[in-house]
């Protein structure tokens, strides 16, 4: 924690000299000064009156590491994206690669072909809402021999026809080669999320842009922001309202 320059921020956004914080706290104007010089560490109880004093209070979060979270970035930016896929339980990396023409991949399946690491296995596809696309989707799903969660979270084995997809535009899917995944039928053209094509081994591929990716998708904001850091990059606003 750079104590430094939190406390010379806190003072300056408060709007306090060196020596009117001093006089708040009852000690030395050059005793502030050399904790915002760094000649000297406060202790703990000093640090939240300071703060306090300022208007402020530290939060302490945990985050990971620097050198252990680059070795895990570096590990899956050195694999494809089928091998990135298997690590979170997609047998195959050919059913992402035999999606409708236009679909966009997001969730965890999003932040793998990224090579970021996750915290669940759980894909979500935007489809394009067009006959034909349902149609692909529908052959694609039947031939895998999709569960289809009911609304209430119970599965069934339904024969997957167009009008089920129709019927539920947003819907959850689990097939043995890619798990459990999320499907929204996107029918005009300005509610699609933002995408980049990310090319490897599986073909190219529409992807929610690593800066799009929530908690929600698995990624952690720390390790998004290394991730970011590491690119010279900076996080982007979140996807369009109600979409998973």
């Amino acid at each position: 924690m750079d104590v430094t320059g939190l406390l010379r921020r806190a003072r300056q956004e408060a709007m306090l000299t060196q020596r009117q914080l001093a006089a708040q706290l009852g000690i030395a104007a050059s005793t502030v000064s050399r904790y915002e010089s760094g000649a000297a560490q406060p202790s703990l109880p000093m640090l939240d009156r300071m703060l306090a004093a300022c208007g402020k209070q530290v939060e302490a979060t945990l985050v990971h590491r620097h050198a252990d979270l680059d070795a895990d970035l570096d590990r899956l930016a050195a694999r494809g994206h089928s091998r990135r896929l298997s690590e979170i339980g997609m047998l195959t990396g050919w059913f992402v690669s035999q999606l409708p023409e236009g679909t966009v991949v997001g969730g965890a399946w999003a932040a793998a072909l990224h090579a970021l690491p996750h915290g669940h296995r759980h894909g979500v596809l935007w489809v394009p809402g067009d006959d034909a696309s349902i149609a692909a989707l529908a052959g694609l799903l039947r031939q895998h021999m999709a569960w289809f969660y009911e609304p209430g979270g119970e599965p069934c084995a339904p024969v997957v026809r167009p009008d089920r997809i129709v019927q539920n535009p947003v819907a959850e899917w689990r097939v043995q080669v890619a798990g459990r995944f999320r499907t929204v039928l996107v029918p005009q053209a300005d509610s699609w999320p933002v995408a980049v094509r990310v090319d490897g081994d599986l073909g190219p591929l529409l992807v929610v842009p690593a800066e799009g990716l929530r908690p929600a998708d698995g990624v952690r904001p720390d390790v998004l922001a290394r991730w970011l850091e590491r690119r010279g990059r900076t996080a982007s606003p979140a996807l369009p309202d109600g979409k998973p």
